[in-house]
């Protein structure tokens, strides 16, 4: 846990938010996203739907492959409900007026897939806001917010009852406006329940998701604000939707990986440290001797059995060969095949051993050459 969070605090430091030259390269980016839309409004429209759309899949790839390895459900419910919303997103990128993707329609259509797209995903977030310290089954998620995308997608391209958003000539419907101050405010909502609710979450991605909410809040009032499609507010309006998704990208992606990662390797270092300590229990413990050698034959460690079997000391073992403790006799009429060792297989013999105290016992032998490179023999 230390170490996670160090790694928090330390990005709480010197995040993105405060980072100079990361803040100049965002607001470069969104200059360029602009300066875009001043060749044509259509190019500027399609980067800024299309950024929403692969950060919605960057965010579901990172929370579904990571998801047995957190705690919180923040992420996980996220991912699966923005790539519910991207569908809706998409069309309303292919529908939007000039694009000629869907002949006679009018700039209302993709207005109308704007307000679902939007309202969808502030209830992702509430969702995930509400559910961020449970465990949640995945079917439900995925299932709940599939039917939602469907429904919405229904009730606007084949049952037709989805209110009218947007009238040729005169602008915005009282319905449009009053839904976009509603998803503002849940917007708001959102962010303070992540603030609040989310303790399975980093500080550092609580902070950054609450920000990403808060801008997203700041880009639907100026969708209230248009009168044309392509008017400065409605302008205004997806740069600072990328702006948002900017923050969801650093929030949930870089640093939501980043701790998983850092937790990860914690929890692999931890069970090494448990594997290593049951390892010396049990060669201590053993009865039989165990020796270990480089691989140029010097033992480099032997358990206290293997000294009780020769009579001498741990020290003493360790600036010997695993020639020395073998009766000469035996060892000249029978060396040892190191060419057997280092096949892999495991040799087993019987050999006499002599003691410190000059006496001569036999003994079977496991001999195998470990995948370091170091040897084992087993008395």
């Amino acid at each position: 846990m230390t170490d996670v969070k160090a790694h928090d605090d330390d990005t709480a430091r010197h995040g993105p938010l405060h980072y100079v030259p990361e803040g100049v390269v965002i607001a470069t980016l969104l200059v360029g996203l602009w300066a875009t839309s001043l060749h044509s409004y259509l190019l500027f429209h399609s980067i800024a739907e299309a950024t929403f759309v692969a950060v919605s899949v960057a965010v579901f790839a990172m929370a579904w492959h990571l998801r047995r390895f957190v705690d919180s459900s923040f992420s996980l419910i996220v991912g699966i409900g923005l790539l519910c919303v991207v569908p809706i997103q998409f069309l309303h990128m292919l529908a939007y007026k000039g694009m000629g993707v869907f002949p006679g329609a009018s700039a209302d259509l993709p207005t109308q897939l704007w307000i679902a797209a939007r309202a969808l995903t502030v209830v992702v977030f509430l969702v995930a806001a509400f559910l961020a310290e449970r465990r949640v089954s995945t079917k439900i998620v995925w299932a709940a917010f599939s039917f939602a995308a469907a429904v919405l997608l229904a009730s606007i391209l084949w049952w037709r009852v989805f209110p009218v958003c947007y009238v040729e000539g005169v602008g915005l419907t009282p319905f449009k406006v009053v839904s976009e101050y509603v998803i503002a405010a849940l917007f708001v909502i959102a962010a303070a329940m992540t603030v609040r609710r989310g303790s399975g979450l980093s500080r550092v991605k609580r902070d950054l998701v609450a920000a990403a909410l808060l801008v997203s809040a700041a880009s639907e009032i100026s969708f209230t604000l248009y009168v044309g499609v392509y008017s400065f507010f409605n302008l205004l309006g997806h740069l600072l939707m990328v702006l948002s998704v900017y923050l969801v990208y650093r929030g949930v992606v870089v640093a939501g990986t980043a701790r998983t990662y850092a937790r990860i390797v914690r929890d692999a270092m931890e069970s090494l440290r448990d594997s290593e300590e049951r390892f010396r229990t049990l060669f201590e413990q053993a009865s039989d001797g165990i020796f270990l050698a480089d691989e140029t034959g010097h033992y480099i460690e032997v358990n206290p059995a293997g000294c009780d079997m020769l009579g001498y000391t741990r020290d003493e073992i360790l600036s010997m060969t695993i020639t020395d403790p073998v009766d000469p006799d035996e060892l000249a009429a029978r060396p040892i095949d190191m060419d057997a060792l280092h096949s892999g297989r495991v040799v087993i013999s019987e050999r006499r051993f002599v003691r410190k105290d000059g006496s001569v016992f036999p003994a079977e032998i496991s001999t195998r050459m470990l995948p370091d490179g170091r040897i084992q023999d087993m008395l």
